[in-house]
């Protein structure tokens, strides 16, 4: 009886090992992977405590903390390529500007203060310069900083176009940007010396806020092509556009995870402007924040550790 138990137990334990081996087998023969859990740090502005802030969370949506103190508005903070300082827009009055400071909020200090305002910004690569837009020159153009220096280069010139929200290309030798200057927004490419302008996007509708993928290889943005605002991706090129989202709400402000596998973003499809997250081909979304205060810009830290 002890034998036969035991080579019944046998039995049962190698059964067991088959139904697993075999469904592993017919799930992965079927496309299934197992997701990898969010991870990393998203920087984010809320009004949540009565004047636009720049607020940290842990990717999954736990841990937020404010970053920011102060009666200025602190706004569309962008990570150097370590994820160890953030640039962002800073009014205190009138006018925007551009401040620095250290991931955990400290060493505060003016990057570009000017009488004009200097608005939405991304920081290069190589860590060494900051691209935005101003209307220094009476409309809003392109300019590229050097943080060391202060050295300031004009990349685009067109009197009549808004040129602005631009994106670095990992490698950092082209930036993506949108314009206006073929009577609607477009989005269009450049050198990172301003030569070489490409337009990426041709529709009747607008088409906006583009976003670089980690790996180069694509670019998310915004289109109201469909309706409403909508989070697309395509081809560096153009090519091979495919949308993402698709609500009833406004879903903008597309930032890539680290690994390229995620976009986070800014949607108002529950009646309030939250941050969400969702796979690179626009499943599995996911809310991050639920106050009633308004949670946009989101920008997620280019590395998983500090």
């Amino acid at each position: 009886m002890p034998l036969r138990r035991c080579i019944s137990s046998s039995s049962w334990s190698v059964l067991v090992l088959i139904l697993v081996f075999t469904g592993l087998a017919i799930a992965f023969s079927s496309g299934w992977v197992a997701e990898e859990p969010l991870a990393g740090t998203i920087a984010f502005v809320s009004d949540r405590d009565g004047n636009k802030e720049i607020y940290l969370m842990n990717a999954d949506g736990s841990d937020q903390r404010r970053l920011t103190h102060g009666p200025a508005s602190d706004d569309s903070p962008s990570w150097s390529p370590d994820g160890a300082e953030i640039v962002f827009m800073y009014r205190e009055r009138f006018n925007w500007d551009l401040w620095l400071m250290s991931a955990d909020g400290t060493n505060r200090r003016p990057l570009v203060a000017t009488p004009a305002g200097d608005w939405e910004c991304a920081w290069s690569p190589d860590g060494e310069r900051v691209v935005f837009s101003s209307n220094r020159d009476g409309d809003s153009e392109l300019y590229v900083i050097d943080i060391e220096s202060g050295a300031l280069t004009q990349l685009t010139h067109d009197t009549f176009a808004f040129d602005g929200l631009p994106s670095w290309s990992p490698d950092g030798e082209r930036i993506a940007f949108t314009s206006d200057r073929s009577s609607n927004w477009e989005i269009y490419v450049m050198r990172a010396d301003g030569s070489d302008l490409r337009q990426l996007t041709d529709h009747s509708s607008a088409d906006f806020f583009p976003a670089w993928s980690p790996d180069g290889r694509a670019i998310a943005f915004v289109s109201e092509r469909d309706g409403n605002e909508e989070i697309y991706v395509m081809d560096t090129d153009g090519g091979n556009v495919r949308r993402l989202t698709n609500s009833e709400g406004k879903d903008w402000w597309p930032t890539w995870s680290p690994d390229g596998a995620r976009i986070a973003f800014a949607s108002d499809r529950s009646g309030n402007e939250d941050i969400y997250v969702m796979n690179v081909d626009g499943s599995n979304v996911v809310r991050l924040t639920t106050n009633e205060s308004t949670d946009t810009s989101p920008a997620w830290r280019p590395v998983t550790e500090p």
